[in-house]
């Protein structure tokens, strides 16, 4: 079974929490101080080993927050510091490197979400602070689960399995880069290298 992470923005209403919850979503917490939230970030990292070491179950997760707003779907660096703050002693890079990553990128032949965007957008050409409305986050996911995305064939624009973090191009990880679009639905049974089912 797949955990997904969901921050903990997009579920402010109850009846969200509890569909959040059975569907084995696990919660980022947003908004919290420094120490708050390495502390947060800390016991995310722990649960997120535990369900790809022991309970041997794929995670889904964001590579940063707020990227479909403009379609750049780099990894932001905070996403690996997290994952490796529960890493050994003496471990690096290659903590990752036991996982099977893989760099997912989701897109529609048409976005529900398009118009919603746009008040956001302006205000970031604009320089000026964007302040969400109260029910913005709420509105936007019900749009987005609602509304029309076109042929499901055209949902998945790029998969591609990495088997080690040596094997990924450039300086940082790129998730979502259409220079090498696989649609052979390569998806792993397991995330651990080490024992293949």
């Amino acid at each position: 079974m797949t955990a997904s992470a969901i921050g903990s923005n997009l579920i402010q209403k109850s009846a969200l929490h509890t569909l959040a919850k059975l569907n084995r979503n696990f919660i980022i917490t947003r908004d919290l101080s420094v120490k708050e939230a390495l502390e947060a970030s800390k016991v995310v990292s722990a649960y997120i080993h535990r369900l790809l070491t022991k309970e041997r179950r794929s995670v889904w997760i964001a590579q940063r927050q707020g990227r479909t707003k403009d379609g750049n779907d780099q990894t932001e660096q905070g996403i690996l510091k997290m994952l490796l703050l529960n890493r050994g002693e003496n471990e690096g890079i290659e903590y990752l490197e036991r996982f099977n990553i893989i760099p997912v990128s989701i897109s529609y032949e048409f976005d529900p979400t398009d118009i919603l965007k746009i008040p956001e957008l302006i205000a970031k050409i604009r320089e000026v602070e964007y302040v969400k409305t109260k029910n913005e986050d709420f509105n936007t996911i019900l749009k987005g689960i609602m509304g029309r995305k076109g042929r499901p064939s055209d949902l998945v624009a790029t998969e591609k399995k990495i088997i080690g973090v040596g094997e990924i191009d450039g300086a940082y990880i790129k998730v979502g880069s259409l220079e090498k679009v696989s649609t052979s639905g390569n998806w792993p049974a397991i995330y651990d290298k080490g024992k293949k089912q």
